[in-house]
């Protein structure tokens, strides 16, 4: 072609494109300056990426792997228990009505009055604050339980040297007070002196029961908390297999003093207590009262598995707890036709089969066939190891063995096989709670039948010395010239007088006793006392006192002396006590133990009659036992969920941690017993004005 033909022309091309690579070269080094550094800052991540998660990961297997040594070493630090004897155990616990004791010798020190309504007031009538009073039962009945709990031989010997002490100012303050005039309150009176109780009434509340209930609570509930710390002896905590410890008498305690008041126990009477009240309002009855039980056993059983909560496997088993026993036990004494006359007779015979059932190897054969049993043991031993029941001697050893098999009864065999144990202990409970409202009412109508036989024997003394008298005055105007007669008849005339004086004070002191009881149906005013001051003598009742009331005490010494010797003659000679299998033993020391209890609080309460029956925390606590320690369970969960090492907390820290823990549970049952309580107080005191 000719060169006007080309386009452009040859120079000119290569300038553009020499010039279009220029600036897209330029334009590229910039780009590539500008992202270098943070290439090489990706690259040098990239390099480092892979020990980043290697860190991490190890991190996190250190982590796992301290957190399975830290509760290995828990487990270890729980595991293992021997237990200790029997009177250590006792010992701890005495700091419980020894610390009550204490509690009513200040109170009468300072002349505290127990007024109209139950209302705490000082020695002029003034009511005291609330929380001066609740406050004193906090420092004399739940801080000793904590320190015994520590170190029981040292605090209890010196709660009971103060409490020796105390004894001896309160009585010296008595003598003392009753020598001067009392201060004049002539518009407060002081309520009848009731520590047994309305003792004319069959089913009426027992402030004995009251304080007993409430103190094994609070005890029950400081103790699940203060086992975590390494202060506390490992010799009172729970025991592995048998043995006796301070740990072992939560669950057993519980069901024996919810048989003390149980509802079968007043009432219906026996005549009719096979009477068909329908089944299904029985069933809806029974469902309403165990359905909240198995609701926490299931919330328990789950929040266990997904928190990962340690729990002693050895306690009930993998996935049974303590309110699935209560549940259970409900059931099983619900529809149990027994009447509550004969529940000690059947709860005897149930711990007899029971405890036969654990220990006989001819039951034990015969059950699975002796030549069964013997094939099947050539073929996989025999020994502790093994998880089948047919590889053991008797119930008892498979109960009590570590191994457990895939199925829910071998992995739950400790809550399940422990059932007709704690039932036994229930029908017991029940029959003791009979007898002691029965025995009680009867020695308080014998000692009014005492009284009024007395009375009415001096009233017919001074009718006949006054028949006599006149008779003689009669024979001496007869014969008036006889001074023989007239000093005869001025002789009876002054043993008449002295006769009549004193049937006159007599009928009154009767009258004044039986005032305390008697109610004006007009004003719905308690005539309580006519003694100056307002005060009332707590030694002047309807029965005269309180000698039928000790005797009734050695009575109750009695069965507790009973059931001591049943049991420890059952823990020599048959099995040890195992709390595990709830064996016969167990249950016969639990009853023992709680008696022992019973006892001394009833014995604290009579020395000094006229103070409070039952400390007010103590009345808070009874009336809501379970959501009491459900708040204990649920706060000492807490406490251990988030620090996982209290074993290893100094005995300072276990110190402070226990006495937040125990106000905390006291605060909780006086916030839920506090508006009852009000609302009584002021029931009453609404009828007083």
């Amino acid at each position: 072609l000719p060169p006007t033909l080309h386009a452009t022309p040859p120079v000119a091309d290569g300038r553009f494109f020499a010039t279009m690579a220029g600036k897209h070269s330029r334009g590229f080094h910039g780009v590539c300056h500008a992202l270098a550094p943070g290439a090489l800052v990706l690259f040098c991540l990239c390099l480092s990426l892979p020990h980043v998660f290697a860190d991490a990961s190890n991190a996190i297997a250190d982590r796992d792997a301290q957190r399975a040594l830290q509760r290995a070493r828990k487990v270890a630090f729980h595991s293992g228990n021997t237990g200790t004897t029997f009177s250590e155990v006792s010992l701890v616990v005495l700091a419980g009505p020894v610390g009550m004791f204490i509690r009513r010798a200040v109170d009468v020190n300072k002349g505290v009055r127990v007024t109209f309504g139950g209302i705490v007031a000082n020695d002029r009538g003034k009511p005291l604050d609330a929380v001066h009073v609740v406050g004193k039962d906090f420092l004399w009945c739940v801080l000793p339980v904590g320190a015994a709990m520590f170190h029981p031989l040292h605090v209890v010997p010196a709660l009971v040297l103060l409490a020796i002490v105390s004894y001896a100012f309160a009585q010296h303050t008595v003598k003392t007070r009753s020598k001067r005039a009392p201060y004049p309150t002539p518009h407060v009176t002081d309520s009848a002196p009731a520590p047994m109780g309305a003792v004319s009434r069959v089913g009426a509340s027992r402030p004995y029961l009251t304080t007993y209930r409430a103190s094994m609570t609070i005890a029950t509930s400081v103790a699940i908390l203060a086992v975590d710390f390494a202060a506390f002896p490992r010799r009172l905590g729970k025991t592995h297999a048998h043995g006796v410890g301070l740990m072992d008498l939560g669950a057993g305690s519980f069901l024996f003093a919810n048989a003390l008041v149980s509802r079968r126990r007043g009432g219906r009477a026996e005549k009719d207590f096979f009477a068909n009240q329908g089944a299904t309002r029985a069933a809806r009855r029974l469902a309403k009262r165990v359905a909240p039980l198995l609701a926490l056993a299931l919330a328990r059983a789950v929040s266990v598995t997904s928190t990962d909560y340690h729990v002693p496997v050895g306690e009930y088993g993998k996935r049974w707890n303590f309110f699935a026993t209560l549940a259970a036990v409900l059931v099983l004494v619900d529809v149990a036709p027994v009447p509550p006359g004969t529940s000690a007779a059947f709860g005897f015979a149930v711990l007899l089969a029971h405890q036969w059932a654990l220990s006989s190897k001819r039951m034990w054969s015969i059950l699975a066939g002796a030549s069964y049993l013997t094939e099947f043991r050539k073929e996989v031993g025999v020994g502790e190891g093994n998880a089948s029941p047919w590889a053991h001697e008797t119930l008892g050893h498979w109960v009590l063995a570590d191994p457990r098999g895939d199925s829910f009864v071998s992995q739950n065999k400790e809550g399940i096989f422990s059932l007709p144990g704690y039932v036994g202990l229930f029908f017991l409970g029940v029959g003791i709670g009979v007898w002691m409202e029965t025995s009680l009412v009867n020695a308080g109508r014998d000692a009014r039948k005492a009284v009024n036989a007395e009375l009415e024997s001096l009233v017919q003394k001074a009718t006949r010395a006054r028949e006599m008298a006149l008779a003689a005055a009669q024979q001496a105007k007869e014969f008036p010239s006889g001074g023989e007669f007239r000093a005869r008849a001025s002789l009876k005339h002054k043993d008449a007088t002295a006769a009549e004086a004193q049937a006159v004070t007599a009928t009154k002191r009767h009258r004044l006793r039986q005032a305390v009881e008697r109610f004006d149906n007009e004003n719905l005013i308690s005539v309580v006392t006519s003694a100056p001051g307002g005060r009332a003598d707590p030694h002047e009742t309807a029965e005269g006192g309180w000698v039928w009331a000790w005797r009734w005490l050695a009575k109750l010494v009695g069965v507790c002396a009973f059931f001591w010797a049943a049991a420890l003659a059952c823990h020599v000679l048959v099995e040890p006590v195992s709390r595990r299998s709830a064996n016969g033993a167990y249950c016969l020391w639990i009853v023992g133990f709680n008696m022992q209890t019973l006892v001394l609080i009833v014995a604290g309460s009579l020395v000094f009659p006229g103070s409070l029956p039952s400390p007010k925390l103590c009345q808070a606590v009874n009336r809501n036992l379970l959501p009491i320690f459900l708040f204990a369970n649920v706060l000492t969960g807490a406490v251990n969920f988030l620090y996982e090492n209290l074993f290893e907390k100094s005995n300072q820290v276990a110190y402070v941690a226990v006495t937040i823990y125990a106000l905390a549970v006291c605060a909780f049952a006086i916030a839920t017993g506090a508006d009852e309580l009000a609302m009584e107080n002021r029931r009453v005191g609404r009828k007083a004005e």
